[in-house]
Formats: C-alpha cells, structure tokens, sequence
C-alpha cells in the first residue's frame, strides 16, 4: 500500500464537485454554477453559485513522521437577488452542504478530513449587485507520512 498524497487540487475538485450537486426541493433550485476561485466576471449570470477561495493555514510539521496542513475554503453561496425568499432559499441549501458534507467527510478521500464549517447570512455583493447568501468558512485537514530529517 503506497502512502498517502493529498493535494489542494483534488481537494477543491472534490469540493466543487459537491457544491455543483447541490439542490433543493421547495422552490425547486440546482446550484447553477461553481469557481474553484473568484471569477474575473463582473456579475453572476448563473445563480444560485458558489465562489470558493482557498488559502493555507499554517503547516505544521512534527516529530512523529507526519506533515500536516490545513486549508480554509472561503465559500460564497450567493442567491439570485436581495429578498427573504432568496435568503429562505440560502438556508435551505445550507441544510443540503451539511448533508452532503457529513456523507463525504473526507472528500471522497482527498483530504484527511473536513473539520469544521462555519458561516454568516446575509447580504453578500458580487460586481456592484446586492444578493442573498451566506458567506461560509470550511476548514480541512490534511495529514500524511512525510521523511523528516534530523
């Protein structure tokens, strides 16, 4: 068995993927689009969508043959516009994330394990144009044997 060997690529692959099979029953909604990063669009034709910004937590190395590194996904969910049924719409995808999240703990394999998810609703703004939409943080773990010198 070879070791292990995660990468922040796979890692967001995985994560996108998840987002972009996001959907909801009542109002019928499919996540439209997904940014593995922040797109140079000026405004979101495609909603509901997810725009994701990654970035490295400190790394960690030990003595005991293991490197870990933790990553903190920014994930923006923004809804179609600025009204209380498209907030009613973020919070109903925001039960479907979690789902999928506890499903897929370790994204499908690419990471270690998702740790914590955390987030804000609210007002968010893409391009000058107000939406409805919650402002995620998602923090992974990744772990794996490394050889460490002396």
């Amino acid at each position: 068995m070879g070791l292990v060997s995660y990468t922040l690529n796979g890692a967001m692959d995985e994560l996108c993927a998840l987002q972009a099979g996001l959907s909801i029953a009542s109002p019928r909604a499919e996540i439209k689009k997904v940014w593995p990063l922040p797109p140079s669009a000026k405004m979101l034709n495609d909603t509901p969508c997810f725009i994701n910004f990654p970035r490295l937590l400190p790394v960690t190395f030990r003595g005991n043959g293991l490197l870990y590194r933790d990553y903190e996904v920014r994930m923006q969910l923004f809804c179609p516009n600025l009204s209380t049924e498209a907030m009613a719409m973020a919070y109903l995808f925001e039960e479907e994330l979690i789902r999928a999240l506890c499903v897929s703990v370790s994204l499908n394999g690419n990471v270690t394990n998702v740790a914590t998810l955390e987030g804000e609703a609210g007002r968010l703004e893409w391009g000058g144009k107000a939406y409805a939409g919650i402002d995620y943080r998602l923090v992974f773990h990744m772990a794996e044997p490394q050889v460490m010198g002396p």
